[in-house]
């Protein structure tokens, strides 16, 4: 089996209410992915899993092995697990409630 790991964002300034979307990662030969959120400062929202199977319409996943939506209220990691991933693509969709510091986000993935 192999595995991978890639960083999609890299410390990206958040602040505001803005939100932000990760790169879309395909998940060809993927049979299983996971995901870690990590802030800096004192930035608090909240992340949700996103998948496709077309490449245009995103939909928020459904409890994906844990609760769907990650609530950042403090600096540091959160981590979700993607079971039954058999998606095209997923990605992360981070909206800022308040403050600032930066968003990094790594996704790892066990396939053929």
């Amino acid at each position: 089996m192999k595995s991978a790991s890639k960083l999609i964002m890299d410390a990206t300034a958040i602040t505001g209410t803005t939100v932000y979307v990760s790169a879309a990662i395909p998940l060809d030969l993927m049979l299983g992915a996971a995901i870690v959120l990590t802030t800096t400062s004192t930035a608090t929202g909240s992340a949700v899993l996103q998948a496709t199977v077309d490449g245009v319409t995103w939909v928020t996943l459904p409890n994906s092995g844990e609760t769907t939506t990650m609530s950042v209220t403090a600096a540091g990691s959160h981590i979700r697990n993607i079971t039954n991933a058999f998606y095209k693509s997923v990605r992360v969709s981070y909206t800022n409630a308040t403050n600032s510091g930066t968003l990094s986000i790594t996704f790892y993935a066990k396939g053929v």
